[in-house]
């Protein structure tokens, strides 16, 4: 299954009020995590079976997660992207979860883990004409004392056909290996052995930053070095949206991502001087 996943934390990226409801009054959060009878209040698990049963799956106890926002919808405008599926029609949807654990929310490192590992799973199972695409972004969370901030992971799944109901179907397959997939994450940790596994890198507020989209792809060759340039540390925001040295982010991102999006991952919001030498250094890399 085609899968992929971003992080996207700029200012300009959506966010998640948690729990929300509309200016009018008319929608609001439904807490189906623990009241499960509410189900029947939120239109769109009704309108479409296959994305209440996955509502159903995400909010069990087998899920680390719980859902917030969700609407599914056909279309026959597709990118050039998605003109692999052959198809005239999709179907696609989305979904917006947040931890169970509410500290675990604060955590970015654990949304990143749980996206990495999550497109890991879906790339194992059989080829299907339904893709996914899972975004870490910002959540506001209200509390007693105030509103907190974290993140939360929005879920894209699409299905494609040459019809309506082809597509429908499709997407009921994704949503499927979708839920099968956060379950299975779910009964092992997100980083196996029971538990979220903690990160090397410090959590916790991060300023904007453009988003980071992963690639199936990788380089042939390892670019080189810049050496000494980089070795004190650089404390902005990096690719990874943290406050660490450009140095091992950048050995991570070339080892992993095509040339082109590694530049534009790791140097397209900051025209800061090292940020421009890290792009030459790049860019002379690509070149040998």
């Amino acid at each position: 299954m085609d899968a992929d996943f971003s992080i996207e934390l700029g200012r300009e990226d959506p966010v998640l009020d948690f729990p929300w409801k509309d200016p009018a009054g008319k929608l609001v959060y439904v807490d189906v995590k623990r009241r499960p009878e509410l189900m029947a209040w939120i239109e769109e698990a009704e309108k479409f079976p296959e994305l209440g049963e996955f509502l159903r799956a995400m909010n069990s106890a087998r899920s680390m997660v719980e859902t917030a926002k969700c609407d599914a919808w056909e279309t026959m405008e597709l990118s050039a992207e998605e003109e692999v599926y052959d198809a005239s029609h999709k179907f696609a949807s989305y979904v917006d979860v947040v931890f169970y654990e509410i500290d675990v929310r604060q955590s970015f490192s654990a949304h990143e883990q749980f996206a990495r590992k999550l497109v890991e799973l879906l790339r194992r199972a059989p080829e299907t004409p339904s893709a996914a695409e899972v975004c870490v972004r910002r959540c506001y969370s209200g509390e007693e004392g105030g509103v907190r901030e974290g993140f939360y992971c929005t879920l894209y799944v699409s299905g494609y056909g040459n019809d309506g109901a082809s597509a429908r179907q499709n997407l009921g397959v994704g949503l499927k290996l979708m839920g099968n997939a956060i379950v299975q994450l779910s009964a092992g940790g997100v980083g196996g052995g029971g538990g979220l596994k903690k990160s090397p890198w410090r959590d916790g507020s991060m300023e904007s930053h453009s988003s980071h989209r992963t690639s199936r792809g990788a380089l042939g060759k390892t670019a080189r070095s810049p050496g000494h340039c980089f070795r004190e540390p650089v404390f902005q925001p990096n690719a990874r949206g943290l406050r660490d040295s450009f140095v091992p982010i950048r050995d991570r991102l070339i080892a992993r991502e095509p040339s082109s999006k590694v530049v534009i991952a790791t140097c397209q919001y900051d025209l800061s001087p090292l940020s421009v030498m890290l792009r030459f250094f790049l860019f002379l890399s690509r070149s040998e």
